[in-house]
């Protein structure tokens, strides 16, 4: 019986952990250096977005913990007992820790803990295939990971410490050639991480067999933490270089293109889903490059500045909302991986309706919250004339293509021909814990979508100031 509840025992003790941590943060202490406020900078700005995450990530493991809902299936589980939740544990504990740590080892440590339970998650079935998609994760992230290890020996050999904190102080005063390239490898490495242009092609071989609940949870939890190091490494530079921003530009651009356009083909909910992580991931690369400008945000006509990354936070809280809502859809439907599966939907009117707000919140339809998500986006490319053209072009251009991947599970849903062991398992299914969380879902999303839309007339009146 202990045995059985061991994975309920780690992940309360996470929990545990997770507040304490969050209160530590809420005391301003996390930093443990000397003068946090003249050594770090704008390092230390990145604390609530940290905060922003650790909640996150608290719903996460708690909604894991809840009755009916485990990250296994449940024949999985009768083979390999409580093994595969113990190692989504460690997983998550290792993102924590990339989270929070300002320490090089420390975050190698909790990258490599990460990258070793997503090896194990993988092989949830194992089959050949999955087999054979082990490894070739595994080699690649062995590779990138080589290289993270060599620039931080490299950036402890130019400072002799390990600290972010005080590496960042220390290269004010160092006069070094070379020391941006070091911190732009570091980066390049978390932007493989995260399968962004052009480091994609790995991402969708890995994702094409994955169990629904492992992809949504490598989908959008360490997109969140590896965004985290991004803005960390950022602010280690002695100034953002300009072929820097430029690089990410077009990193933005290729996942941009990549993941509207391949998506057109594709018939899997899983591949699907890979090529819309990959379009979401340009899209918040695009904020980030935004964010390098220093771009800066006032409410009306006050001298108060909104938080410098509150795009990336409002752009993330949305893409959760959404994720959460199409998956809670798979989870109802796992027994087919085919986009057809979901014309059960025509039975219930009330979950074809939610459906039907989040796929058009994902396509970037007024008046829901995903529209002004992107139309904030918008905005803020358009008042870079140096951005406006070509970027403005494909931004509009990609979302227009886009819109015809999520409407693929509509029209599925609306028009395909009804099959009888659909109409089976819908029948045993409704109403169960998933349905519970469309709806929450859903209700969120119109109240987020109305407490976006009354920032707009505020966000439209800070351009023409």
């Amino acid at each position: 019986m202990l045995y059985r509840d061991l994975h309920k025992i780690a992940l309360t003790i996470l929990l545990i952990g997770l507040i304490n941590v969050y209160n530590i943060l809420k005391e301003g202490i996390i930093l443990n250096i000397p003068n946090v406020s003249e050594r770090l900078g704008s390092l230390h700005c990145n604390i609530n977005l940290i905060k922003i995450f650790i909640f996150i990530t608290f719903i996460f493991i708690l909604i894991f913990n809840l009755p009916n809902f485990s990250i296994i299936s449940q024949e999985t589980m009768k083979q390999n007992k409580v093994e595969y939740e113990l190692i989504l544990g460690l997983g998550l504990l290792g993102l924590i820790i990339l989270g929070l740590s300002n320490d090089l080892i420390f975050l190698y440590l909790g990258l490599e803990l990460y990258s070793f339970s997503i090896y194990f998650l993988i092989l949830v079935k194992e089959t050949l295939v999955l087999r054979k998609i082990s490894i070739f994760y595994f080699i690649i992230s062995s590779l990138s990971s080589a290289l993270l290890l060599y620039s931080f020996s490299q950036l402890y050999k130019i400072s002799g410490t390990l600290n972010m904190g005080e590496i960042k102080y220390l290269l004010g005063d160092i006069s070094f050639a070379n020391i941006n390239l070091l911190i732009y490898s570091i980066i390049l490495v978390f932007l493989f991480k995260l399968g962004s242009g052009p480091f994609l092609f790995w991402l969708i071989r890995v994702y094409s067999d994955l169990e629904k609940k492992i992809l949504w949870y490598q989908l959008l939890i360490p997109k969140l933490f590896f965004f985290i190091l991004l803005l960390k490494f950022t602010t280690l530079m002695s100034e953002t270089n300009k072929y820097f921003i430029f690089s990410i530009y077009i990193m933005a651009i290729i996942s941009i293109l990549f993941g509207s356009i391949g998506g057109l083909f594709q018939i899997k909910d899983n591949k699907l889903l890979s090529y819309s992580s990959i379009l979401n991931t340009g899209y918040i690369l695009l904020t980030f490059a935004i964010l390098l400008f220093n771009y800066k945000i006032t409410i009306g006509n006050s001298n108060i500045e909104t938080d410098k990354y509150w795009l990336i936070y409002q752009y993330f809280f949305v893409y959760f909302l959404n994720l959460l809502g199409l998956f809670s859809v798979l989870f109802l439907f796992r027994r087919s991986s085919k986009v057809s599966a979901f014309n059960s939907f025509l039975l219930q009117p009330y979950f074809f309706f939610s459906f039907f707000i989040i796929i058009l919140s994902f396509i970037g339809m007024p008046p829901f919250s995903g529209f002004f998500s992107k139309f904030y986006l918008f905005f803020s490319l358009f008042s870079y004339s140096n951005l406006t053209n070509l970027t403005l072009i494909i931004f509009i251009g990609s979302t227009l293509i886009s819109s015809f991947l999520y409407l693929k599970f509509l029209f599925a849903s609306s028009y395909s021909p009804l099959e009888e062991e659909y109409t089976t398992v819908l029948n045993t299914l409704f109403p169960n814990f998933y349905t519970y969380i469309l709806s929450f879902t859903t209700i969120l999303t119109i109240v987020y979508s109305f407490f976006l839309s009354s920032l707009l007339p505020f966000f439209i009146l800070s351009f023409s100031i």
